[in-house]
């Protein structure tokens, strides 16, 4: 999962030991937006959270696995949501989803990272948009 450019310049300043930064306190929860594009390094590009399921989801920080070895060729880290998360879609949008972000807060915030929805899912109207345990996937190299 490629992370968002806040993210990666505050891991970036970390190595340079920047005085005075330390990393944010853990979120403790975490937010789910839905999108029909790579929402680039801001998260906003192809955003239709709010559209489709009213705003963005939560989702406990706790409510993802201990670190494991990512399988091959990646050879990183990864974690995953340990429950399913469900969003219910208004009667009135569509959209085909092909990514989803991570933010720090349900509005504004900072946008953490993403990845990608595969196959892509078509939401109809009334539909309700369902990540499995396990389907929700960070990943770092």
């Amino acid at each position: 999962m490629p992370s968002s450019t806040y993210l990666a310049q505050q891991k970036l300043n970390w190595f340079r030991s920047t005085a005075g930064f330390t990393f944010p306190a853990t979120p403790g929860t975490l937010y789910i937006s839905l999108h029909t594009a790579a929402p680039g390094g801001n998260g906003q590009t192809g955003d239709v959270t709010t559209a489709l399921v009213g705003g963005r989801v939560s989702i406990a920080g706790t409510g993802f696995s201990a670190p494991a070895a990512s399988p091959a060729p990646s050879l990183g880290q990864r974690i995953s949501n340990t429950s399913s998360l469900l969003m219910s879609a208004s009667a009135t949008a569509t959209a085909t989803l092909t990514h989803f972000g991570i933010w720090n807060a349900a509005s504004a915030g900072n946008f953490l990272a993403y990845g990608v929805i595969t196959p892509a899912v078509t939401i109809l109207n009334g539909d309700v948009v369902r990540f499995n345990a396990g389907q929700l996937v960070i990943e770092e190299l």
